[in-house]
């Protein structure tokens, strides 16, 4: 059963079946409680995955246009290591403001 922090508490062995025994918890409702609180930590990760995604897709977005800007002459070589570098800027940035907000 979930506790204060929102986290499967386990409890001393044989009491749930103790509890479904004497009628107070159905083992449907055990069964739905913790499929429903699976699925919200897994909805809850899948949603910091797809933030944190669209994150460094975002910087590094920006910064690649900003890298094709101040390059003179546009060659293929130059538009890759500017999207690796990007990319690894976009990192540090993803990296830095989780260090400042916390």
């Amino acid at each position: 059963m979930p506790g204060a922090s929102g986290r499967l508490v386990r409890s001393a062995p044989g009491t749930r079946a103790r509890q479904r025994r004497q009628g107070r918890v159905s083992p449907s409702r055990c069964e739905e409680l913790i499929l429903l609180h699976s699925g919200a930590e897994v909805e809850q990760t899948v949603r910091g995955a797809a933030t944190a995604a669209a994150e460094i897709l975002g910087w590094w977005a920006g910064l690649t246009v900003v890298w094709t800007v101040l390059v003179s002459t546009l060659d293929s070589l130059e538009l890759a290591v500017g999207a690796g570098s990007a990319l690894l800027a976009a990192c540090a940035a993803r990296g830095a403001r989780r260090a400042v907000s916390r």
